[in-house]
């Protein structure tokens, strides 16, 4: 039971954006359990078009380049969106704009223009453990709404500071929240052990 319910959320008409996400390592296939299953994902989908929603759905693929279909094939999401009939977005083809944060620094965020066009951002999480917070879940999924150089700049800058990047991640969630999280606890991937090398596929 979705509490409130999701058709107090979300209106008949209502443009919906669902932000999965499709990891920062590499191409990973829904059984690594390092990106929302595409299963979640399509229950979530369903679930939104029963209330008459419009429903998109992405993640930032700036770090594949020219290979963001293999990843949305690789991940189960290019089939998820054959099933439902809704859009895969890439957040980066779609531009950006910049948003003013509430730290010192970063002081301002590159958002997709994704977040901007819907009316309702539904957050679609998955939990698994993370080399520079600990953990990985619906805050943390928000910080993909951050375009491409600005997200590994901001990765960059705390990588060994867990304190100052959970901080930045706190703000980016406070910045632009979504409307409603939902967090994939079907598995949970322990010891990852990937740190993200900048620049190239990890």
């Amino acid at each position: 039971m979705v509490e409130p319910p999701l058709n107090s959320i979300v209106r008949r008409g209502d443009r919906v954006l669902v932000k999965v996400n499709m990891a920062c390592s590499g191409l990973r296939a829904p059984e690594d359990r390092i990106t929302t299953h595409p299963l979640v994902v399509q229950a979530i989908i369903e679930a939104l078009k029963d209330c008459g929603a419009v429903v998109s759905f992405g993640d930032d693929v700036a770090r594949v380049g020219k290979y963001c279909l293999r990843l949305w094939k690789t991940t189960g999401m290019w089939d998820v969106a054959q099933r439902t009939g809704a859009r895969l977005v890439d957040f980066v083809a779609v531009g950006g704009r910049e948003m003013r944060g509430h730290l010192r620094y970063p002081r301002k965020y590159l958002v997709t223009n994704a977040y901007f066009e819907a009316d309702v951002v539904i957050n679609a999480a998955n939990c698994r453990s993370h080399p520079n917070i600990m953990l990985s879940g619906a805050v943390k999924n928000m910080f993909g709404l951050i375009l491409g150089t600005r997200k590994a700049l901001i990765h960059q800058l705390f990588w060994d500071d867990p304190y100052k990047f959970g901080r930045a991640i706190a703000d980016i969630h406070y910045t632009i929240p979504s409307g409603l999280s939902f967090l994939d606890l079907t598995s949970f991937r322990e010891g990852q052990g990937v740190r993200p090398r900048f620049g190239q596929l990890a």
